[in-house]
């Protein structure tokens, strides 16, 4: 038995490496198996297999479902109880053979009740952070240690020298998750090996007074080391309970069955065993109804107000165009506005929020208040969610303006609440990042890509209200109302960390309500980037629903548990090895069609809705493109991202999107752009852009001169087009070294050369009728390059000039080459502009500058491009400005059909 407190222990390590609590999942996971399956071995090295009757290899059926329904990293142990059957089937000619299925047997089963609760402990790890009423007890031991400890509110506190130290208790410092999964792993070891309830008790003590001892040995180890990063990062966590391992083996003095354990399973018959498995899989499926089941409710008008009396930020007032710049334009919640508006009726509202505007909605946003509401106001909107209508609460971080607070006002009806802190990730401190879990998602998030917030706060909710978005490796880190924006300084030791609500919320009475933490990801700039416009519309969706069905998640947990007493009843007479397995074989069998039912349900009752009216969709296709957005992290290399030109689309009234899979942006978009084609392409994708094109679509590929891999030239030749051919520089015929592979060379940044050579040449440029020549001469490559209107209009200078040959030239360069050009296939068009570098952000700035005359007349450009391709009237453009009254009523495109 003593090694197999081994075995608890690195099942325990595999759960925190593969599910997100203080870290994102890591890859090395198959060692913690192998060291538990090797201690279970080493454990039961006396126990013998007496026999397997061939006939309960029909275990493998359901065993195989679940393998094939559960994803990583549920779907190990079911793979170590596969091989447990086929193991234990060989004692009939191999005894040895038959024993190694016996430490995976006992592995998995370890991992399966872990597995059980862990969807317990990480909904109450999110909800209960700080535990005031202990702190009290922990300061009086900690005083046995150093009598200088100090009590402060609801605080250790310890001084040194230099620096003062402030520990509230917290869950996650007590270490909650892994001492509950050891004790978990513990129990069931214990149960397996027949000991009695009393030891079973002296065990649970035993890891209780350990967590008491390691977390005031821990808050030491912090002051020495002066980082609080040993409660959380993995090898101090590890080493912080093999002291607790090596406790229970001396413990463990006594022997144990397991040793000397016979393991037979005999036949019981097919009714019995069959009827025992449904029994068991029905009550499952039923128990885990309790978190996963949710009420479709009655779905409403979808009427939407969104209050602007008490907000002064996040505006949604002033259309977002091409004329208004400027930080105010970007902290503005516009877009999001005018997005849902093609899905809902939204209105904007700047009166009371009095009982009878109330009426006339079906979900109110309340986003940003920076002026409280009347009492009158919260109970009426407390009477309106009452009735069955939608609440959505949008707060920020560190409750900037006074946002939390005035929320809470009326969260606080509900029994939810802001918290007044900021969240980073655990590790990097950059901004952090949500994947929903690949199970049982909440309808708000089962549609939800990769999710990159943008600094939320944190939230309390009850324990069992909804489940939105719990957010994992977690730094939490209270206010500082000294500093701006009232962000802590970054080293501060004093923090939460680990799993927290970054939305939640609450069925009451008919309505619903929901909270989210962070304001800033509904931005103009950031409402487009994955995730952003799945979860508006989805949360709308949940909160567009009156309650129908909400008592049934206690009706299938109570049925459940009459299921699982039956079941009891059924088996009490059965041999131990017996109702082992069918309790494991039926227990994943209902867990894997519980996911899969749930799931499947969800996304049928809570599908994302219909546009009611058309809109433009610029799907940015990311397979073949090599640019970046801030999908996953702000953009570190702005030399090549695209996310203020990605931003700008939305000034015209377009809807971006960045979609991963050609053949996605391809389905979707109106418009496709491939910006910086790297990855080559497949016959069968190059006939997909063709078709794509033939029956209508619109294209728009920006190139890299400096890119001349295979993939530009191979996505031009399909459009019948090329680059003309730079001259080759001294650089270039230089003989290569051995092992110097020069690839692709970037040429020295050119933003010095933008900054340098002003807007328009000195001279007048007159708009070249046709291209002078085909070749570059290596004087037009030291002379600057102005991209010249098809009026003779200057516009800017190229940033990285190359001639495009074929097609319907559109825009020239001033020495005469064609930098944009037009393809038609079908009903459709294609775009090509050969100056990549030119929309990228390090030329055109950022999206909250108020751009100057060479980053305006970049961004014009990119309005005229668009408006071209689209089919829409020009007006008087940014670079007319000389000619007065000057005004494009038509698109070139007319033009050049109106041309004999």
């Amino acid at each position: 038995m003593r090694w197999l407190w081994l075995t608890a222990f690195f099942s325990t390590l595999f759960w925190l490496r593969t599910i997100p609590i203080f870290m994102r999942a890591q890859d090395d996971w198959v060692w913690f198996i192998a060291l538990a399956v090797l201690s279970a071995g080493i454990g039961l090295r006396k126990a013998r297999v007496t026999g397997f009757n061939l006939r309960w290899l029909l275990l493998l059926a359901p065993l195989a479902v679940g393998l094939w329904l559960l994803p990583f990293p549920y779907s190990v142990p079911v793979v170590l109880l596969i091989l447990t059957v086929v193991l234990l089937a060989t004692s009939g000619f191999s005894e040895s053979l038959s024993w190694v299925g016996l430490p995976f047997g006992l592995t998995a089963t370890v991992l399966l009740f872990q597995a059980a609760i862990l969807p317990v402990l990480y909904i109450f790890a999110s909800r209960v952070h700080e535990i005031p009423a202990l702190t009290p007890l922990f300061y009086w031991l900690a005083k046995l240690f150093d009598p200088t400890v100090a009590f402060s509110e609801h605080c250790i506190v310890i001084h040194q020298v230099y620096d003062v130290y402030s520990f509230p208790v917290r869950l996650e410092s007590l270490g909650f998750i892994p001492a509950s999964l050891i004790t978990i792993a513990g129990v069931v070891l214990l149960i397996a090996s027949r000991r009695s309830l009393r030891s079973i008790a002296s065990f649970i003590g035993i890891v209780v007074g350990y967590s008491v001892f390691r977390y005031l040995l821990m808050i030491f180890l912090v002051v020495k080391f002066k980082t609080l990063t040993i409660f959380w990062l993995p090898l101090p966590t590890a080493l912080s309970y093999a002291p607790l391992i090596v406790l229970l083996i001396a413990w463990d003095y006594r022997g144990a069955t397991f040793p000397k354990a016979s393991i037979r399973l005999s036949w019981i018959g097919y009714r019995r065993t069959f009827g025992a498995l449904g029994l068991i899989t029905a009550a499952v499926i039923c128990v885990v109804g309790l978190l996963a089941y949710h009420d479709p409710g009655t779905r409403k008008q979808g009427r939407l107000l969104i209050d602007e009396l008490h907000s002064d930020w996040e505006w949604t007032t002033r259309k977002y165009d091409t004329e208004w710049y400027g930080r105010k334009s970007g902290y503005n919640y516009y877009c999001l506005a005018d997005y849902l508006d093609h899905f809902y009726t939204v209105d904007v509202g700047t009166d009371s929020l009095l009982p009878d505007l109330l009426s006339k909605y079906d979900v109110v946003i309340l986003k940003t208040p920076t002026s409280p509401y009347s009492q009158r106001e919260i109970d009426a909107l407390v009477e309106f969610v009452k009735r069955g209508g939608g609440l959505w609460l949008h707060g920020d971080h560190t409750n900037v303006f006074g946002i939390s607070t005035h929320l809470n006002q009326l969260a606080s009806r509900f029994g939810l609440r802001f918290r007044y802190d900021s969240t980073y990730d655990l590790m990097t401190m950059a901004l952090s990042i949500f994947q929903a879990p690949p199970i049982f998602r909440h309808p708000t998030v089962a549609f939800l890509p990769t999710y990159l917030f943008a600094t939320s706060c944190t939230m309390e909710a009850p324990l069992f209200s909804e489940n939105m978005i719990i957010g994992y490796a977690l730094k939490a880190m209270k206010l500082d109302y000294s500093k701006m924006g009232f962000f802590p300084e970054k080293d501060e030791q004093n923090y939460g960390f680990g799993l927290f609500l970054q939305q939640g919320g609450i069925k009451y009475g008919k309505g619903r309500v929901a909270l989210y933490t962070d304001s800033t990801c509904f931005s103009n700039f950031f409402m487009f980037i994955p995730g952003k416009p799945e979860l508006a519309l989805a949360t709308v969706e949940w909160l567009n629903r009156t309650n129908r069905f909400a008592w049934l998640n206690k009706i299938l947990f109570t049925f459940g548990l009459g299921l699982v007493l039956i079941a009891v009843v059924v088996v009490r007479s059965w041999d131990r090895s017996a109702k082992l397995a069918l309790a494991l074989c039926g227990g994943i069998l209902g867990f894997a069609l519980a996911a899969s039912v749930y799931d499947g349900y969800v996304r049928r009752c809570y599908p994302l809705p219909q546009p009611r009216r058309d809109y433009v969709h610029v799907a940015f296709e990311g397979e073949h493109s090599s640019f970046t957005l801030p999908t996953t992290g702000l953009t570190r290399t702005p030399e090549i991202s695209l996310h203020t030109f990605y931003v700008w689309t939305q000034r015209l009234g377009f809807f971006p999107s960045y979609e991963p899979a050609l053949e996605e942006a391809l389905r979707k978009g109106d418009l496709v752009v491939i910006g910086n084609p790297t990855e080559p392409f497949s016959q069968d994708e190059l006939d997909a852009i063709i078709t794509y094109l033939a029956a209508g679509g619109r294209l728009l590929i920006i190139l890299d001169p400096i890119n001349q891999e295979w993939a530009p030239a191979q996505l031009l030749g399909s459009l019948g087009l090329r680059l003309e051919e730079p001259e080759e520089t001294e650089e270039d015929k230089a003989p290569q070294r051995d092992g110097e592979n020069r690839g692709p060379q970037r040429r020295p940044p050119v933003q010095a050369i933008l900054d340098d050579w002003p807007l328009e040449p000195a001279k007048p440029v007159e708009q070249p009728q046709q291209v002078q020549h085909e070749d570059t001469s290596a004087e037009s490559d030291q002379t600057p390059a102005y991209i010249i209107s098809p009026d003779g209009d200057v516009i800017v200078l190229s940033a990285r000039p190359i001639g495009l040959q074929g097609g319907i030239p559109l825009l020239r360069l001033s020495d005469g080459r064609v930098i944009l050009t037009e393809v038609r296939i079908g009903k459709g068009r294609a775009f090509v502009f050969s100056d990549f570098y030119l929309f990228t952000e390090e030329v055109m700035g950022h999206t909250g500058e108020v751009p100057d005359p060479r980053k305006r007349s970049i961004a014009e450009l990119e309005y005229w491009m668009l408006r071209e391709i689209m089919d829409l009237p020009q007006p008087r453009l940014f670079w007319q400005k000389d000619r007065k009254g000057a005004i494009a009523p038509k698109s070139t495109a007319e033009k050049q059909l109106q041309q004999p």
